[in-house]
């Protein structure tokens, strides 16, 4: 009985090379442009971000081998990693502007006349 696993089939795209790229260059094109025009932060790239993951599909000749590729890439360990810590920093950061942290730790700077890199190295230490 032969125990070795064949390695997965290439993905294939329409248009090659070009089409697998288009996805990559659409998103990265759209985060420019959002980015140079005013955007006021990261929400903004959410459907730029759906509609590059939606060209990528329709180009890729195997949808589900597409998918199932995707799903394997966003449950690697580093991946899963950095998504949770993204998000675990946005619920910290509401909590400290919600509680008045943010306003406290200025006013107290302030008045202990904590400026500049002190500041920054204050903040970094309280945090």
């Amino acid at each position: 009985m032969d125990t070795e696993t064949q390695p997965p089939a290439p993905l294939a795209f329409r248009g090659g090379a070009a089409g697998a790229l288009a996805p990559f260059v659409f998103f990265l094109v759209g985060v420019v442009w959002l980015g140079l025009s005013g955007a006021p932060d990261e929400r903004g790239f959410w459907p730029i971000l759906v509609a590059a993951l939606t060209l990528a599909m329709l180009l890729a000749r195997d949808r589900k081998q597409w998918a199932d590729r995707v799903i394997g890439g966003m449950s690697q360990p580093i991946v899963l990693l950095m998504i949770m810590a993204w998000l675990l920093a946005g619920v910290l950061a509401a909590l400290m502007n919600g509680s008045g942290f943010v306003e406290a730790l200025v006013w107290l700077a302030g008045s202990l006349g904590v400026t500049g890199g002190g500041f920054v190295a204050a903040s970094f230490l309280i945090c």
